[in-house]
């Protein structure tokens, strides 16, 4: 309850309404837990699942999402999608003298 009221006082303070009207209306405070079952693991060990939807937390994620994809940084090391490794190595494979994990 702390970190709800810290995050609306910090949203007010940067005038942001829209947001802290669907923070307001989220209709969960807490994160839901739920779990599944991993049935192509020996004894069917269950996997813990933590969920936002439905909850304010999952607004401030949106938000945050959506306002940091708009920042565009020119990393060399930086991959963008696993088919970029893909093309890479279809083109420069051969020139790969060692192995990678």
């Amino acid at each position: 309850k702390a970190a709800k009221i810290a995050i609306l006082k910090l949203l007010d303070e940067a005038q942001q309404p829209s947001l802290i009207t669907k923070i307001k209306a989220a209709k969960s405070d807490q994160l839901s837990v739920f779990f599944s079952a991993k049935t192509h693991k020996e004894g069917v060990p269950f996997r813990a699942i933590v969920s936002e939807r439905t909850t304010w937390q999952a607004c401030v994620s949106k938000f945050l999402a959506q306002q940091i994809s708009n920042v565009h940084i020119e990393d060399p090391f930086r991959i963008p999608n696993s088919e970029h490794v893909i093309s890479f190595l279809q083109d420069q494979g051969h020139l790969i003298a060692s192995g990678f994990s």
